[in-house]
């Protein structure tokens, strides 16, 4: 576990920094159909006021999977940095649960398992993916007292409970599938056109500066507890 002058440096690093904006837009492409020919549809916004923006942050993501119907796939690139914006607002020692990894003795392998919200489970694989659901019933987690409750979901094959939830969603991070940096990695977008070189200069810029500040503040630390969380160390607070 970091120490208290680790997690105030990182608060210091990481204090000013908010989330003001959130996007989701659909993209349909026919499998086999190049990128270019994807049909965009308008994204859907929310912006985040100052406070409690974590809370913010989660009732805008379960909400998502109303505003797209069907089956859809949530994906991010790189999405260390924005997840632990998420969990911004969380206190420390939940942020770390959320993002730990567990040890169980063998032959069992290393898991991650779900953490309780004050009425949300989150999960958070970096490089992976960042799982969340909304609790059905947050003073009843598994549903023991509502087994007469039409929405009441048994416990499958071989389960003795099953959590009760309402809501959920899960994003993967697809920067798991490219060798490559961020910028490294969409730079052949824009050199086929697809993203506009003013925004792929000024993304390459601001990448390299964010890399070289955190970089600077955290070379003579001996602890890098936001690891956990983003490649950039930052952010479990």
């Amino acid at each position: 576990m970091p120490e208290a002058s680790d997690k105030g440096q990182l608060r210091a690093l990481l204090g000013a920094s908010r989330t003001f904006l959130i996007g989701a837009a659909k993209i349909t492409r026919p499998y086999g159909e190049p990128i270019a020919k994807a049909v965009w549809e308008p994204p859907v916004w929310v912006e985040l006021k100052p406070k409690n923006q974590t809370v913010q942050c989660f009732e805008y993501l379960l909400s998502l999977p109303d505003h797209f119907p069907g089956k859809p796939l949530f994906l991010m690139f790189s999405a260390g940095y924005d997840w632990s914006m998420w969990l911004q607002d969380i206190p420390f020692g939940k942020a770390f649960e959320v993002a730990r990894q567990r040890g169980f003795a063998p032959p069992c392998r290393r898991m991650r398992g779900m953490v309780f919200g004050k009425n949300t489970l989150s999960r958070l694989r970096p490089y992976f993916d960042f799982k969340l659901s909304e609790l059905r019933w947050p003073d009843d987690p598994y549903g023991e007292k509502h087994t007469d409750d039409p929405a009441y979901k048994k416990p499958g094959k071989g389960q003795k409970a099953k959590l009760q939830v309402s809501r959920r969603i899960t994003i993967v991070d697809t920067f798991r599938f490219s060798p490559k940096s961020f910028v490294e990695t969409i730079k052949p977008l824009a050199e086929r056109g697809l993203i506009p070189k003013d925004v792929f200069d000024t993304t390459s810029a601001k990448k390299k500066n964010v890399a070289v500040s955190i970089w600077r503040k955290w070379r003579t630390s001996r602890h890098t507890a936001g690891m956990s969380c983003t490649r950039f160390a930052a952010s479990c607070i």
